[in-house]
């Protein structure tokens, strides 16, 4: 318990830096209030939205934990009712992506019109996160919580680094493009491992 305590909170550190690190690197290269305040609000509804997602590894966990030893249950997890959920949660995405706009103008009647544009590229992001937190299950089922709170410190580092590389250059516009990189460089992380020891041990050689 005290090293699955370890490593969530260091994980949980670098999760509040990939979520609040974007506001203060802004403030560093002298952007305006109103430009802080137009990413944050398009983040905030990214970040619920990204909450929404990890709702399925809650769900999930039981199942996976008290399955895992089962190849056919888990080959029905990861390919057949993964892809379901995932072009369900697509087309939703989707959805929003046109939708945004209309939502915005009805709701704030074009006081938030720069974070439209936040929200579409972050909505990508959204996109990376349904596709990997299928794989945390049953990382948490495994105990390979280490690595999973590892690549959230990773995913931090390139997050902040990316982040003061491109804000100077684009803004809050860099900011969004950054949290998307990073995010699939998370993704990446996620499916090399799963691909080299995950499946391995759920499935054999």
């Amino acid at each position: 318990m005290f090293d699955f305590t370890k490593w969530v909170f260091m994980g949980a550190t670098a999760s509040f830096f990939i979520d609040w690190g974007d506001n203060a690197i802004l403030k560093i290269f002298h952007a305006t209030t109103g430009d802080i305040g137009q990413y944050s609000f398009a983040y905030q509804i990214f970040n619920g939205l990204v909450a929404m997602i990890y709702v399925l590894n809650s769900y999930f966990l039981p199942f996976v934990s008290e399955n895992l030893q089962d190849s056919g249950k888990m080959r029905d997890y990861l390919y057949s009712k993964r892809p379901r959920i995932l072009l369900f949660g697509l087309v939703i995405l989707t959805a929003a992506f046109f939708a945004c706009p209309y939502a915005f103008q009805i709701i704030y009647k074009g006081s938030y019109h720069s974070s439209v544009n936040i929200l579409r590229i972050l909505l990508i992001g959204c996109a990376l996160v349904l596709y990997n937190t299928f794989y945390i299950p049953l990382m948490n089922a495994m105990k390979l919580y280490r690595f999973s709170q590892t690549v959230n410190v990773v995913h931090m580092i390139i997050k902040v680094i990316l982040s003061l590389i491109l804000i100077p250059m684009y803004g809050f516009y860099g900011a969004a493009c950054g949290t998307i990189v990073s995010y699939l460089c998370l993704t990446a992380m996620y499916e090399y491992y799963y691909q080299i020891k995950i499946k391995r041990l759920l499935f054999g050689s």
